[in-house]
């Protein structure tokens, strides 16, 4: 007897029926391969996010964008909009608090449907069905009665089953479950009546808190405290091991230099300009009255997908977003995982949850995969909250510091991908408190106006920090007495540092802050005339070619 029947007995007390062992049977771990025990951990969940006090916001997060549409087809939305990209879909959807409807079967009746969704304009045509239901639950690879007993179980309703194994127990690939009130059904058949195929009546729903089906198996009730314990159970019992920290197996090997400098920027300004193609952030109006909603793109670069890698990643995205003057409203991912099971990227999961929760941001419905890899892309969608500060140099002769920990690596580097090195960098700690504080500096240091531009020091590391910042105009001429390598303070990649410029009268201003929040901020140079940055009076970068002098 497996350990799935096993709890079944207990739980129920007896053996099992032979209705019953067919009706339990599709929430068996054992049964499940690797697509349906991640499609079993990531459901899509009616979780709203404040947009304003007036307006919530929904995402949903799939690989196809049928499947997005059907999402948001279950939703009672004012508008939506799609965000697409190379590895799945996006959809952003506005409603208010007089748009949702929660079922409440002991003073209502329900009937409730079934339906088969084939192409994407069914998911388009469901707007008109949407207005007369009160519940509408996307079936995706599963039966119905999967689908069934997961919103009898969420929404608290009991109800009487009359359709056959066969409609019941065969798997659809995309399909549509409506809980339609008694005193609507009439205007909701008429609305359907142009589907291919139509929906199809299963059963109404009943006062009292137990699934019953009664077909040509005869009878079997179940009540839901029951439902509850076997889907809580088939969600958290894994077949394959425990989570634990997934680290890659070896670090990088020291990396070979190569001589000319000029070479090394020309490549890395290369290799940049293609990795930053991969995916584009877009702006959407979904109302005239709503702010405008931003997807931010974040895909997983140097990094290793273990639980720093992972930490980091996500801390040092919401700082570049703290930079552009934008307010996270939520975080979802998507990801692909080489596991044989979510369970074992649990500390990964955990650790992204923890990254935003630290910034109050809440995570909204997401898309994990099985893949022959393991990768994550973050999304973010955020209003406009502040004015950004400049991200380019404005007057010769500004004061150049670098606020946080300015200690760079070459492992997962650009530089280092550029040359050749693949391997991801693991971080032995995340700077969790640098990265907090120094989002915190910024804000004080915006509210006092000390702050002339500021720009993160992330990929590509110093170097192209200081191009980026440099203009037709104005250059840099930066002076450095570090003990590390001249390469590695050039093109080393810190956990967290910002570089900023200011007015001469303003540094003891900064010093002053960043001493209240225990951080560090270094002057490592001043903004100069011409288009050149200059590094310790040897290294010369000019800012309108690819090359370099020294």
């Amino acid at each position: 007897m497996s350990d799935y029947y096993g709890f079944l007995q207990k739980l129920l007390g007896r053996e099992l029926s032979v209705p019953e062992a067919q009706a339990f049977a599709f929430f068996d771990p054992a049964s499940a391969d690797r697509n349906k025990r991640f499609l079993r951990y990531n459901p899509s969940r009616p979780l709203y996010l404040n947009i304003d006090d007036e307006h919530y916001l929904y995402v949903s997060n799939h690989r196809s964008a049928l499947r997005c549409e059907l999402d948001m087809a279950t939703r009672h939305l004012d508008a939506c909009a799609c965000y697409r990209h190379e590895r799945g879909t996006l959809m952003l959807g506005v409603t208010t608090p007089a748009q949702q409807k929660d079922l409440n079967s002991r003073v209502n009746h329900y009937y409730i449907y079934v339906q088969t969704a084939a192409e994407s304009a069914a998911g388009r045509s469901l707007s008109a069905a949407s207005i007369h239901t009160d519940h509408i639950a996307l079936i995706r690879d599963e039966t119905p009665w999967e689908r069934l007993c997961r919103v009898c179980v969420g929404t608290h309703t009991g109800a009487l089953i009359t359709a056959s194994r066969q409609r019941l127990f065969n798997s659809l690939d995309n399909g549509l479950l409506y809980i339609v009130a008694e005193h609507k059904n009439r205007d909701f058949k008429s609305a359907c009546a142009e589907f291919d195929p139509p929906p199809q009546f299963i059963g109404r729903s009943v006062a009292y808190p137990i699934l019953s089906l009664d077909n040509e198996d005869g009878l079997l009730e179940i009540p839901l405290s029951t439902l509850r314990a076997i889907q809580q159970y088939s969600q958290t019992a894994s077949q394959s091991k425990p989570g634990t920290s997934r680290m890659p197996q070896e670090s990088l090997p020291g990396i070979e230099i190569p001589a000319s400098v000029a070479e090394d920027l020309s490549r890395l300004s290369n290799y940049l300009e293609k990795e930053d193609l991969d995916f584009q952030s877009r702006s959407f109006t979904l109302a005239g009255h709503l702010p405008v909603l931003h997807v931010d793109p974040y895909p997983q670069k140097g990094v290793s997908f273990s639980e720093t890698g992972v930490q980091l990643h996500a801390l040092s995205a919401i700082v570049d977003l703290f930079l552009r003057g934008r307010k996270p409203l939520a975080l979802t991912y998507h990801i692909e995982t080489a596991a044989e099971s979510p369970q074992e990227i649990e500390p990964v999961l955990s650790s992204l949850n923890k990254s935003a929760g630290l910034f109050g941001i809440p995570v909204a419905n997401s898309c994990i995969l099985p893949a022959d890899r393991d990768s994550v892309t973050l999304f973010f969608i955020s209003k406009d909250e502040a004015v950004p500060l400049p991200q380019t140099f404005q007057h010769s002769g500004d004061f150049i510091c670098l606020l946080g920990d300015p200690n760079g690596v070459l492992e997962g580097s650009a530089y280092a991908r550029s040359l050749g090195y693949d391997l991801p960098y693991t971080p032995p700690g995340v700077m969790t408190g640098t990265l907090a504080a120094i989002v915190d500096v910024l804000r004080e240091c915006n509210k006092r106006g000390i702050l002339v531009s500021a720009v993160p020091v992330g990929r590509g590391g110093l170097a192209t920090a200081l191009r980026r910042s440099g203009s037709g105009a104005l250059g840099a001429k930066i002076y450095s007495e570090r003990k590390s390598p001249e390469h590695i303070f050039i093109f080393g990649e810190p956990q967290a540092a910002v570089l900023l410029t200011l007015k001469e009268k303003h540094l003891i201003d900064l010093a002053r802050i960043t001493s209240e929040y225990n951080l560090t901020s270094t002057t490592i140079g001043r903004v100069s005339d011409g288009p050149f940055i200059v590094i310790n009076n040897d290294i010369r970068i000019p800012l309108n070619t690819d090359k370099l002098d020294g």
